[in-house]
């Protein structure tokens, strides 16, 4: 009689249950990787932007002035505005690094065309250097320097309720 071992291990056998064991943990371990990240994409916590980190969100100090006072640094031949204007934002901020805005809107009666006209002539008349002036989309800009102060002027409608918003926003090179 031959006796050669069976081909098939027997099912209970010390290494045939390992074998089950490593592989039920496996198939364990994957299905929990799974939900996990089924978790995180149903949460939107998954973001693909090539392993580049974001950048560091600077702590902006923002103080806010009553809508007849000028902020800090403003530049006070700028305050002119129409009588009756609605002012919706007045403030100073300043990053930790030293950066400095003042930034001032209103609402106007006038029309962005009438706006932009009224600084671009102002700016050119008291010596200020018009860095880029563009107005034939909206919003219309105007960048303008003189000495150390830079000025951002926006004009814009709001689509919704058509009013005319104009924000004169100064800062200063260091």
């Amino acid at each position: 009689m031959d006796q050669t071992p069976p081909a098939n291990p027997i099912p209970n056998s010390p290494g045939h249950s390992v074998m089950w064991r490593v592989f039920g943990l496996i198939i364990l371990a994957a299905l929990v990787l799974v939900a996990l990240f089924w978790i995180m994409v149903k949460n939107e916590q998954v973001v693909d932007n090539g392993g580049i980190l974001p950048p560091p969100v600077a702590k902006v100090n923002k103080k806010d002035f009553a809508p007849d006072k000028t902020p800090d640094s403003f530049p006070s031949e700028l305050v002119a505005l129409e009588k009756g204007a609605a002012v919706t934002q007045n403030y100073n901020a300043t990053l930790r690094d030293g950066q400095f805005q003042a930034t001032r809107a209103y609402e106007t009666a006038k029309t962005l065309a009438e706006e932009f006209k009224r600084y671009q002539d102002y700016f050119k008349a008291n010596g200020w250097k018009i860095q880029s002036a563009t107005s034939k989309d909206q919003p219309k800009v105007i960048i303008a320097s003189k000495g150390a102060v830079n000025v951002l002027v926006v004009f814009d409608e709001n689509k919704a309720t058509k009013i005319n918003t104009i924000v004169v926003t100064a800062t200063q090179r260091q």
